[in-house]
């Protein structure tokens, strides 16, 4: 509709403004404990920032988009929030979310089935940009694994309570018990100390050793 469009394009140039604006904010300071970065990796470290600001922009106009969207399609916003609220006050969207995650799993046979494990035992040869690239794909491993028809035990070894890739996921509501509901553990030992014999054997790629693990 017209309102949708009016708002798509008063998001857009605004987008634009703030972009403009984003020019001037400087990278992150480095900690003591950092090596100091050249000129080329600030510049690569202010890019990466500026987009994730872009993404967090975006984000927000097309949420408001949506709820134009909503209201011109007739819908009452407080009402549905209402009923939310009240949902989740007596549990049923929890009871709702629990039923179906195990109905997938019974699907899958999730116990019978292999398991995936993400050795992260490897950070301190990691660079900052690896080692926030990690926790993003962790996350969203995590993401598809809870949503999927046939989810699996996912495990995550090496995680120490001081290291960078916490820091990150400990950002993320519900971690880690949360993850632990959905099949997804965090450990801090080493992939050896948790399955310990069950290691079977190790497959070698290009890049990393790829350890395959049968339970």
């Amino acid at each position: 509709s017209n309102t949708v469009a009016a708002s798509a394009d008063a998001a857009t140039n605004t987008t634009n403004d703030q972009n403009n604006n984003d020019n001037t904010t400087s990278a992150t300071p480095n900690t003591a404990d950092d090596p100091p970065l050249s000129k080329k990796a600030l510049k690569r470290r202010k890019r990466w920032e500026k987009a994730l600001q872009i993404k967090k922009r975006r984000k927000e106009q097309s949420k408001e988009i949506r709820r134009i969207k909503a209201i011109n399609e007739g819908r009452n916003l407080d009402a549905e929030r209402e009923q939310q609220k009240k949902n989740e006050k007596e549990g049923k969207g929890w009871e709702r979310r629990e039923t179906l995650w195990r109905e997938r799993c019974n699907k899958g046979n999730i116990d019978e089935s292999f398991r995936v494990c993400f050795d992260c035992n490897f950070e301190d040869q990691m660079t900052w940009k690896e080692v926030n690239s990690l926790s993003l794909q962790l996350r969203y491993a995590y993401a598809m694994n809870r949503k999927s028809p046939m989810p699996l035990h996912v495990h995550v070894t090496g995680v120490k309570r001081d290291c960078d890739t916490r820091k990150h996921l400990e950002k993320i509501d519900g971690f880690p018990d949360r993850w632990a509901g959905r099949a997804y553990h965090v450990h801090e030992e080493s992939l050896e100390d948790v399955f310990g014999s069950a290691l079977s054997n190790v497959l070698m790629s290009k890049d990393k050793d790829v350890k395959q693990v049968d339970d």
